[in-house]
């Protein structure tokens, strides 16, 4: 179910897109605040954000992947089975009938 549904390369996605969000606002900061940069922005930092990014990316997708996947009869239902908020019962969206 973990590779039949695509679920690695959407981790790699989503945590690329948001470490090269980190990495703008990073660059925003040291450009237009040089001083301030200077003073209190320090490697570790930069350094732990990229690492909480990767690692939040990967359990958010694994959660969502895991919850929302099945495998039913040999055939892997990736992100298609979600619960209904009103009953909490399994069903299967109409996008892959």
């Amino acid at each position: 179910m973990l590779i039949a549904s695509e679920n690695l390369l959407w981790v790699g996605v989503y945590g690329s897109f948001c470490n090269l969000t980190v990495i703008a606002a990073e660059r925003y900061v040291k450009v237009v605040h040089p001083t301030w940069s200077q003073n209190h922005l320090r490697r570790w930092m930069i350094y732990s954000a990229m690492a909480f990014i990767w690692i939040s990316s990967f359990v958010h997708q694994m959660a969502v992947a895991f919850e929302s996947s099945a495998v039913i009869d040999g055939a892997c239902y990736g992100f298609s089975i979600w619960k209904d908020p009103a009953t909490g019962v399994p069903c299967l969206a109409l996008s892959c009938l």
